[in-house]
This record gives structure tokens, C-alpha cells and sequence, in this order.
């Protein structure tokens, strides 16, 4: 880059010429071509005086580097290098004090920065406190206060001071209390004589104040400002009530007869002998009930009354409704059942057959024989015929039914195998059935019996009996008959 050397003394050719050397040629200069000379065309370069007679560009520096003088010119570096030099030690801190840039080094223990003027230090100081100490007044400090002190200002500056010997000075008698009041913080003296503490707004004085009761009255607020009052003492037997009647907003005694309730804001008089309080449309009334009547409630949780039953023998029980109710007694041979969710009392069932066979049979070998019965004993509905059909029995009545039969065989040899059955209408139909060993000459007895679920009216059925191989007689004498029965359980 060209520079000028030297200013030579030729004049020059106008008033912005300059006259120099380029090296060992004299040459006129004008100004601009001066300034071009001398400085670099790069952005951000500076223009320094290199040495009495020279000038020179500094290149722009990178970026975060400061400028700084180094061997007597100005030069670029780095911002870290560069205060690593003053700051020289972990918690260093660079501040502006009176002396000028500065180091401040770090506190040798937990310590809090301060502000300070005195003794003609300027600046930030580090403090080191005690356990519970503070800094005022620049960098003064003020250690930690006894138990129970108080913090207040002395001769202008904090000071501690023993919270007794303080309050003391405020509160001078006993039972005197520290308020706050429109005056500021005040002290309220305690009462002459038993009293209690109100808070009130009214004319102008807002705070708490002593109010003094006689003996049994109550203290009463009259106005949302604070307002307060006394109800004075009752004669005996009054109730405390709350009242907005006629324009008074408040609790007042009222005065009850013997056996009167309050109720709202009037007496409901005593009710009679064996009445019940009873609370209809919000307002409560006494009610009569006739002589052992039962006190319950009904859907509503109303309370209501079931009047005694008009006969003995009833049974109390809870109706469809879910109110309490009467079932009146049963007639003689009822049972007490459940129909549909509710006790109820139900005759029960007296359906029956007993059938007998007065002559004997004789039984044809290999096959299934029905039994005739020619006796009816029992039977309540018409459940056989001894005309025709003698051996069915049709069941009258669906439902349970307890149905057997027991009759015996004679046979004229051994070796014989015998079974009895009970059956719908064929011996297709078998619902019982039993095997018998008879020997020679000999008889034996076959006895049938279950329940049975006859899910239709007018079922039939049929006691049988199958010889497997000998001829077989049932037996019908003096000393033993054939019998067919049932019973309908339910």
C-alpha cells in the first residue's frame, strides 16, 4: 500500500493540494488522493499513526475482541485473554471504583456485596455476615438479635431491642391490647369490668372497642356497619329466636307456655294426649291417632300412621307401596306364602287320590300289564272313574305331585324277575320304575313313590306291572291290597 514518506515544501498547485514523495519522486497530492493513500479500502479497518512520520491500518478484529494498546499501538484481543489479565482468580469481580477499573476479588467466606461511601470508598465491598446478621447503612452490619427481640430504629439506624421492653412502653397497664385504629397503631385499654370485644364502623370509629354486658345478656350486631346492642336478660322459660318481623332484623326472646314449641315466628300450642308433631306445606301441626295406631313413614319420608287392624291375629307388613300395612289373619289351615314380593296367606293344596283293586289280577307274561282299581278312597277331584278307564288317573291340576303305588305278586315257580312302573298313559311314557326277584311259590312286594312336575292340567297316568317269564297274579285278599295314590305338593 502506498504511503506518504515525507511532505515536501513545493507549493502547491491549489489550496486542497498536498506536495509529497513517492518514494524518491516529488508528486502533488490533492486531498482526496491523500486520504485514499493512506487508508485501506477494507470495511471496518482503522487508521493509526504507526510511528512520528507514518500511518497505518489496523484490520477489523474478530468478532468479541477488544481493542487494547500493546507495545505502544493499537492492537485486537481476545475479550476472555484480555480480562483474565485483571481478573485473576475464581469470584473476581471488575468493578468502577473511585481509584478507577478495577479488580474486586472475591470473599474468602459466604458473604453478601454492599454498596459503600465511607472513608472516601466508593463502590461495591463484599460483607461477610454472622448467622442471622444483616448489612445497613452502606456496609455496616448489624449481628443477629437475641430470642424474642424486636428490630427498631435507634438514632436513626436498625437496632434490636427486647420485645417486652418495647411493648411495654406502648401497653402500660394489664389487659391492654395493641390495635390498629383510623389514628394508626394505638393501644386499647382494657375493659373496667367483664366485658367482650366488637369491631365497629360506626361514627367515624373503625376498630375493635371494649362493650360491657350486665349479667345474662347477649350481644347483638344491628347494622351491617357495626352496629351492636344487647338483648337484655329473659324471664324463665324463654326461647331465642330469629326475627325479620315488622322492620326487626335479629335474634329476641319470646315467652312460651308450658308444652308450647316455637314454630317460625309464633308459639304452636301443646298438643293433646297420644298426638304426633307432624310438618305439612313447611308449617308443623299436631295430629291425633286412634288408640294403638303404629308410626311410620311414607314414600315422601313423610311421617304417617297405620291404624290398628280392626281384628286379631294380623300380621304388620310392608305393602306395594313400601308403606306399613295390616295382613288380616289367615282363615284355619292357610299357609303364609310369598305372592308376588309380599306376604300373603294361601290355601294350600288339597288335591288327593287313594285308589284300590278289590279282585286279583292275572298277569299276561313278556309285556307291560295295567293295574284296575276298582275302590276310590280319596278322591277330592274326580281324578279317576270306577265305571270306565279304571286303570288312568288324570291329574286335575298342574304342579307338584307326590304319586306312588304298592302292590304284590304271586308266582307258581321260581326264577321269576318282576318290575313295577309308573307311567304317562303308555309304558312309553315311564317316569318310575322297579325290579323285583320272587321265588317259587313264594310272593313279593313292589312299592313305587316320587314327585313329580306335571307342568299341564289333565296329564293321565298308569300303574303297571311286567311278569319277565313265569305267570304272575297280583294279589287282592283279606290280608293285602293292591293301592295307587298321589298328593299335589304345590
Amino acid at each position: 500500500m502506498p504511503q506518504i514518506s515525507s511532505i515536501s515544501t513545493q507549493a502547491p498547485g491549489s489550496t486542497s493540494d498536498l506536495i509529497g514523495n513517492v518514494g524518491s519522486t516529488t508528486v502533488r497530492f490533492t486531498l482526496n488522493q491523500a486520504v485514499a493513500g493512506a487508508w485501506t479500502t477494507a470495511t471496518g479497518d482503522i487508521v493509526y499513526a504507526s510511528s512520528a512520520s507514518s500511518v497505518s491500518a489496523l484490520t477489523i478484529g474478530s468478532s468479541e475482541q477488544i481493542l487494547h494498546v500493546s507495545a505502544g499501538i493499537p492492537a485486537w484481543k481476545a475479550s476472555s485473554v484480555f480480562l483474565s489479565t485483571i481478573m485473576t482468580a475464581a469470584g473476581d469481580l471488575l468493578i468502577r471504583s473511585s481509584a478507577g477499573i478495577t479488580r474486586l476479588a472475591g470473599a474468602s467466606s459466604v458473604a453478601q456485596l454492599a454498596y459503600t461511601t465511607a472513608d472516601g470508598s466508593i463502590g461495591p465491598v463484599w460483607v461477610v455476615l454472622d448467622t442471622g446478621g444483616m448489612i445497613h447503612s452502606g456496609a455496616t452490619t448489624l449481628g443477629a438479635g437475641s430470642s424474642e427481640q424486636i428490630l427498631h430504629i435507634s438514632g436513626g439506624v436498625p437496632a434490636w431491642k427486647d420485645s417486652s421492653v418495647f411493648l411495654s412502653t406502648i401497653m402500660t397497664a394489664a389487659g391492654d391490647i395493641l390495635i390498629r385504629s383510623s389514628a394508626g397503631i394505638t393501644r386499647l385499654a382494657g375493659a373496667s369490668s367483664a366485658g367482650y370485644l366488637k369491631y365497629s364502623t360506626v361514627d367515624g370509629a373503625i376498630g375493635p372497642s371494649w362493650a360491657t354486658l350486665d349479667p345474662g345478656e347477649i350481644p347483638v350486631q344491628t347494622t351491617a356497619a357495626g352496629g351492636t346492642t344487647s338483648i337484655q336478660v329473659p324471664s324463665s322459660g324463654s326461647i331465642l329466636r330469629y326475627s325479620t318481623v315488622d322492620g326487626s332484623v335479629g335474634p329476641e326472646w319470646v315467652i312460651l307456655d308450658s308444652g308450647e314449641l316455637l314454630a317460625g315466628s309464633s308459639a304452636l300450642a301443646a298438643g293433646t294426649s297420644g298426638q304426633y308433631l307432624q310438618t305439612t306445606g313447611g308449617v308443623p301441626a299436631w295430629v291425633g291417632i286412634s288408640s294403638h295406631s303404629i308410626l311410620t313413614g311414607d314414600a315422601d319420608q313423610k311421617t304417617t300412621h297405620v291404624a290398628a287392624p280392626g281384628s286379631s291375629g294380623a300380621l304388620l307388613r310392608t305393602g306395594a307401596t313400601s308403606l306399613m300395612e295390616w295382613l288380616p289373619a289367615g282363615t284355619s289351615g292357610q299357609i303364609l306364602e310369598i305372592e308376588g314380593g309380599l306376604p300373603a296367606w294361601t290355601t294350600p293344596p288339597r288335591e288327593s287320590f287313594r285308589l284300590r283293586s278289590s279282585v286279583s289280577l292275572e298277569l299276561t307274561t313278556g309285556t307291560w300289564n295295567a293295574l284296575n282299581w276298582t275302590t276310590e278312597d280319596i278322591d277330592t277331584n274326580d281324578a279317576h272313574s270306577t265305571a270306565t278307564n279304571t286303570s288312568i288317573v288324570v291329574i286335575p291340576t298342574s304342579g307338584v305331585w307326590l304319586i306312588g303305588f304298592s302292590a304284590q305278586a304271586l308266582v307258581a315257580s321260581s326264577g321269576a324277575v318282576n318290575f313295577g312302573a309308573i307311567a304317562h298313559d303308555t309304558t312309553a311314557g315311564i317316569i318310575i320304575f322297579r325290579e323285583s326277584d320272587i321265588g317259587q311259590g313264594g310272593s313279593a312286594e313292589i312299592s313305587l313313590s316320587g314327585i313329580f312336575n306335571f307342568t299341564s292340567a289333565n296329564s293321565t297316568i298308569i300303574a303297571m306291572w311286567f311278569p319277565s317269564s313265569l305267570d304272575s297274579t297280583i294279589r287282592s285278599d283279606g290280608e293285602y291290597t293292591p293301592v295307587f295314590w298321589g298328593h299335589r305338593l304345590s
